[in-house]
């Protein structure tokens, strides 16, 4: 039998199962631990991929202006762009009074990897073993365009093509007040279904409660 040639583009393939709403909730809920929700605020808040996810320092946060440069100050772009998005509420008020440095810590130090705490949360949630951390930013894509966001809006905010590069003009592009605000709005209505208790769920603690 003769084989048919996969003409397939593997830089397009993707790295994570499909998930619903509910998986991503209940892998919200797959740890109780800090530095899991931290990372997966970031995940949903951003649509980032994991690396700058794990990465992002609080000094790359703008509050002021309500700006994330996922790309930190120094670093060089790559072909996986990390581009400037809007910061949507949620996030905001989880880290406005966390102190610098990175924001995903475990036991005080940054992580590299978050694979075996990735499969107990998967495995407590019932999701298969090809679920990953890549599957959430697949979701949040998904989801912004099943909430009306353009397709050059997702683009810039996912950091694809030329919509994630910036032209000399587009540079100025976040002084802007409706600069991404459409893909901030849909990811942050995301984190509120995501975030919000369940019913008969508690509310989480929040640190200064906690403290």
């Amino acid at each position: 039998m003769h084989k048919v040639k996969d003409d397939r583009d593997t830089a397009d393939t993707k790295k994570g199962a499909d998930i619903t709403l509910d998986d991503l909730r209940a892998f919200y809920r797959g740890s109780e631990v800090e530095h899991w929700h931290d990372l997966l605020t970031i995940l949903i808040g951003t649509a980032c991929r994991p690396a700058a996810a794990r990465e992002l320092a609080k000094e790359q946060i703008d509050f002021a202006n309500g700006l994330v440069y996922l790309n930190r100050k120094g670093r060089r772009q790559t072909g996986k762009n990390r581009p400037t998005v809007k910061l949507p509420p949620t996030m905001a008020a989880r880290f406005r009074n966390r102190p610098d440095g990175v924001l995903v810590l475990w036991r005080g130090q940054a992580t590299e990897k978050n694979e075996r705490l990735m499969r107990i949360a998967r495995k407590r949630a019932g999701l298969g073993e090809d679920v990953n951390l890549y599957s959430i930013r697949h979701f949040c894509a998904r989801w912004m365009r099943q909430n009306g966001v353009d397709p050059w809006s997702c683009a810039a905010q996912l950091g694809h093509g030329a919509g994630g590069r910036l032209t000399m003009t587009e540079r100025y592009a976040t002084a802007d007040p409706l600069y991404l605000q459409a893909p901030c709005n849909a990811l942050e209505t995301l984190l509120q279904a995501v975030v919000a208790p369940m019913a008969g769920e508690k509310a989480p603690q929040t640190l200064a409660a906690q403290g």
